[in-house]
């Protein structure tokens, strides 16, 4: 057995890479699960945390004629795409309902179309249900979302409204009535999902 063989076998763990990061000198390098190998500014060679891979990835603009694609039919109830943050929800959420970020506490609460303070604020809709008022919760600020058990039966290329039901969306222009709010949240890409993209201008009823 040659000398080199022994060398590696004694140095070598399961997904373990080698590495010289000076000359003539070479390292172990463990990657762990879902981890990349790379070498940013003034590092060595080494599995990238996921900060580490986003600060590589996003240092330089997208090349001509390269976007983010969405998917064009989404598979089934329940599914998303998009940009999101993490919240604190102000009640009980389910998945699909709107929701709109509270001035006094900074909570996502329900919202709906029957006063500018429910229904003109930073929009999102529930991607993770929260059970109660302080869980845990995501919301989808702008993507595509398939939502059966929440959505009504939509209109493909149709704008969606925000109801006056709380957490509800409605393929109906809101009927008039003092202080109601008219507000496109998102347009339908079938009977079953929609754009989420809620306008910056809406409209109150006198």
């Amino acid at each position: 057995m040659a000398w080199q063989e022994v060398l590696l076998k004694t140095i070598f763990d399961a997904n373990t890479i080698l590495a010289a990061n000076s000359d003539n000198t070479l390292a172990a390098v463990t990657i762990e699960e879902q981890q990349l190998v790379g070498r940013i500014t003034a590092g060595n060679i080494k599995g990238l945390s996921v900060a580490e891979l986003q600060a590589l990835l996003f240092s330089a603009e997208l090349p001509n004629n390269v976007g983010i694609e969405i998917d064009s039919a989404m598979s089934t109830d329940g599914k998303w795409q998009g940009i999101w943050m993490d919240g604190t929800a102000g009640a009980t959420l389910a998945f699909g309902e709107v929701c709109y970020l509270a001035v006094a506490d900074s909570r996502w609460e329900l919202a709906d179309n029957n006063a500018a303070a429910t229904a003109t604020m930073l929009m999102g809709i529930c991607i993770l249900a929260a059970a109660s008022d302080g869980d845990a919760t995501k919301m989808l600020l702008i993507g595509k979302i398939c939502a059966d058990t929440a959505f009504p039966a939509l209109t493909v290329g149709a704008p969606v409204f925000l109801d006056a039901t709380a957490g509800d969306i409605t393929t109906t222009l809101p009927t008039k009535a003092t202080g109601r709010i008219v507000r496109v949240i998102g347009h339908a890409l079938s009977a079953y999902d929609m754009f989420f993209n809620p306008d910056g201008i809406w409209i109150e009823y006198a």
